[in-house]
């Protein structure tokens, strides 16, 4: 059997067993887990961005997208009156002040050098953190005080089998 499979199949199992220990555990090591997701994320994503020669602040890109994570997770475990939230909305303003002080203060005022910064946030921080709503949703009346962990793990498992056959298939 092809070497990359079974290491590509071992390891999405691994991942597995991390998501389902973490969803067992606690909400708060689910987010933590999904933190550190993020930042990986964010991380490939910038590496990736790095190879085609943008002007990335990487900088930004971390601190836009972890307090993005963290603000829309916030959501999912307070009411919107709470004051934690209202300690982080200070911070989920970084970015637009930073991009028009860009726009008045730099001299080159190009509107592309905002689209890594949006996209980062839009589609790596705000999916991530999206799951612990799926996470914290309470569950119908007649699984008792357990919370809607299925559709999250449900999720994650089609991923896994999907991926690991779609290499298999591939292979042939």
């Amino acid at each position: 059997m092809n070497r990359d499979l079974i290491t590509r199949a071992i390891s999405g199992l691994i991942f597995l067993v991390v998501l389902i220990g973490s969803m067992l555990a606690t909400k708060q090591i689910f987010s933590a887990l999904f933190l550190l997701f993020t930042f990986i994320g964010l991380k490939e994503y910038i590496s990736l961005l790095s190879t085609r020669k943008h002007g990335v602040d990487k900088t930004m890109i971390y601190l836009s997208g972890l307090i993005a994570y963290l603000f829309v997770s916030g959501f999912s475990y307070f009411s919107p009156d709470h004051h934690l939230l209202e300690f982080l909305l200070p911070f989920a303003l970084i970015y637009p002040a930073y991009a028009l002080l860009n726009l008045f203060f730099k001299k080159v005022n190009d509107p592309g050098i905002h689209a890594p910064v949006l996209t980062a946030i839009l589609l790596i921080s705000v999916p991530f953190g999206l799951l612990n709503f799926l996470f914290s949703m309470p569950a119908p009346m007649n699984f008792g005080e357990e919370s809607l962990f299925q559709p999250v793990l449900a999720f994650f498992i089609l991923l896994w089998s999907n991926d690991t056959f779609a290499f298999l298939i591939g292979n042939f």
